[in-house]
């Protein structure tokens, strides 16, 4: 699990590292831990795929990552910049992924 949390941070920041259009709005804190919560879900949806064809997993999970994007109308530049935002804000972020954690141990709870 934490592998998967380490990866999706490094994917994320790879993410937001791209510059992003001008146009893309700051989604709020809420929207960044709702897309966030299901980021970290369709990535561990993919995961078995990773050591058999990582192209396949790589494909799938960016699908995915679109329907999320979709989902929660809005799009990736604005998650990227978005996410750029509030990695430079540090005490916003360790907030986000507070909450991010919380939503996927609730998931994890009904799980069971």
């Amino acid at each position: 699990m934490i592998k998967r949390l380490l990866a999706l941070i490094i994917f994320c920041c790879f993410l937001a590292s791209a510059e992003a259009r001008s146009h893309a709005k700051i989604l709020s804190k809420d929207q960044l831990v709702a897309i966030l919560t299901d980021i970290l879900l369709a990535k561990a949806l993919v995961a078995d795929y990773e050591n058999t064809d990582k192209k396949s997993a790589d494909a799938l999970f960016l699908k995915n990552a679109q329907l999320i994007y979709t989902a929660h109308h809005t799009d990736a530049m604005s998650f990227k910049k978005s996410y750029l935002y509030y990695l430079n804000n540090p005490y916003l972020m360790l907030a986000i992924y507070e909450q991010v954690v919380s939503n996927l141990e609730a998931v994890l709870a009904q799980a069971k």
